[in-house]
């Protein structure tokens, strides 16, 4: 089964980390990662505590990177960037939840792909401008990439992961 990371950005829901359940219950191994293993809360309050912080990441081990959250300014590192092409370069793919297809964009990977994002009217331009073709669309899967506009949308998310995953 694949080895997973889920990057936490700032105003993650419970929904976007539930996906860590769902996916472990289909037998991958996946760990989310914050900026440090601190607790952090979601929008909704519950308190997350990530399995591994940012800096211990080695982008060699993981096969596909998701990347939610309202605001991805802090996890947007190089390191983070390189992980993020190699997952969908070399290895199982990529995706991005709510304003996560953001980070996709910068790291270049949704460079001739589909996708959406999470708040359109705030970042359609900047997908449009790094080569990305937004879509108006819940999910948008486009190759080894998944993009996501609403956290809502776990179970729709997750299917499309696995199909991703088993290719």
């Amino acid at each position: 089964m694949a080895r997973i990371l889920i990057i936490l950005g700032g105003g993650f829901t419970d929904a976007e980390v539930s996906l860590k359940t769902l996916l472990e219950r289909k037998g991958h191994n996946v760990k989310i990662v914050g900026k440090a293993r601190s607790p952090e809360k979601s929008i909704d309050g519950t308190p997350v505590t990530p399995d591994i912080a940012l800096y211990e990441i080695n982008p060699d081990y993981y096969e596909f990177t998701l990347v939610v959250g309202e605001d991805i300014k802090e996890v947007a590192r190089p390191d983070i960037i390189t992980l993020l092409r190699k997952c969908v370069n070399e290895k199982k793919g990529a995706a991005g939840v709510n304003n996560g297809p953001v980070l996709l964009a910068f790291a270049g990977v949704l460079n001739g792909r589909r996708a959406t994002v999470g708040n359109p009217g705030k970042y359609v331009k900047f997908l449009k401008n790094s080569g990305a073709h937004y879509v108006n669309e819940d999910i948008v899967v486009d190759g080894n990439v998944i993009t996501a506009m609403h956290p809502e949308a776990t179970e729709d998310t997750i299917r499309k992961i696995l199909e991703v995953l088993t290719v």
